[in-house]
């Protein structure tokens, strides 16, 4: 198992570019599952034995 993590600047051009494909469709994402804050070691685990297909999305809510 191994994960790669990528940092990079917040750029509004590069965000704006990325919703043009968003929304042209050109790219996709895929959410397999969206877990809460507090599932966050279920996610991990989920995508560390490929329980899901996507990407798992960790929501935070208020």
């Amino acid at each position: 198992m191994s994960y790669e993590f990528l940092f990079m600047r917040a750029s509004g051009d590069q965000l704006s570019q990325i919703s043009a494909l968003v929304d042209d469709g050109v790219l996709r994402p895929i959410v397999g599952k969206v877990f809460d804050f507090a599932q966050t070691p279920q996610a991990l685990q989920s995508l560390a034995t490929g329980g899901i297909r996507g990407k798992a999305v960790v929501t935070l809510t208020q």
